[in-house]
């Protein structure tokens, strides 16, 4: 599991990479996998930054908001993603849709404060995110309800949101088994 989640980051990077299993093919980053999209809005507080708006994304049967789960990717690994400095969530929704049409349940956040030089603002989403994924996991009403495995956790920032993402990966008790910071913000 843990090659396939980290060969899923690289695709998103851009890199070939060969995968030790037999009989791995390489896919080009810009064709879409084999699952649809379905998707919904979430928010969860994080004292003291306050209210993270966030879309969850999840394998699907069809397209669309609360589209019905495909359960045929269950159990899968939750991936947080975030923007940098002055970006939000709607600027970079390539990544999580790619990632989740390849089996992944993305939560892709906006932090309260877009213009905070504060690196720890975007680490206390990323590990925002992974609460509110588990959370959702366990609500018998999410649409991703028991989709999650639980176990794999990944993380991937941009800018400020990767100086969040390194900052949350080294955290103690942190839960994220793989992270990709694209340029990160104070690094």
């Amino acid at each position: 599991m843990r090659e396939m989640f980290l060969g899923s980051a690289s695709v998103l990077l851009m890199v070939c990479l060969a995968v030790s299993s037999v009989g791995a093919q390489s896919v080009s980053p810009d064709q879409p996998g084999p699952y649809h999209i379905g998707s919904y809005k979430t928010w969860y507080l994080v004292p003291p930054y306050g209210i993270y708006r966030a879309t969850i994304r999840y394998p699907a049967t069809a397209d669309g908001q609360r589209a019905p789960v495909d359960t045929s990717a269950a159990p899968t690994q939750g991936i947080v993603v975030a923007n940098g400095f002055a970006g939000s969530e709607w600027q970079i929704t390539w990544i999580p849709e790619h990632l989740t049409s390849y089996g992944y349940v993305t939560l892709c956040f906006t932090p309260p404060r877009r213009l905070s030089w504060d690196t720890t603002q975007w680490a206390s989403g990323f590990l925002g995110g992974l609460t509110e994924l588990q959370n959702q996991n366990d609500r018998r009403f999410s649409p991703i309800y028991q989709v999650l495995d639980g176990e794999t956790w990944g993380a991937i920032g941009l800018s400020m949101g990767g100086g969040g993402c390194v900052e949350a990966t080294g955290t103690a008790g942190s839960e994220i088994d793989a992270s990709v910071a694209l340029a990160p913000a104070g690094f």
